[in-house]
């Protein structure tokens, strides 16, 4: 499970995320999108940004695009 990445300090999860970002399966892109929010990498923000644009699911973009409008608030 993605949420599992947090239970290991000492590794960075960024690369990880970002590659599950790209999955088959929504609802771990989903997950991945929901942990990539709390970071603030340039490199996650713009993945964020292209989830937003580009994903194929309605449901990953409205959640993108809310992450993006949280962040410039």
């Amino acid at each position: 499970r993605v949420e599992r990445l947090a239970l290991f300090p000492g590794i960075d999860p960024r690369p990880c995320l970002l590659a599950l970002s790209n999955d088959g399966d929504a609802e771990v892109r989903m997950n991945a999108l929901v942990l990539m929010a709390t970071m603030g990498d340039p490199r996650i923000l713009q993945r964020i940004e292209q989830l937003a644009r580009d994903d194929r699911e309605p449901q990953i973009q409205a959640q993108a695009q809310r992450i993006l409008a949280s962040q410039k608030k």
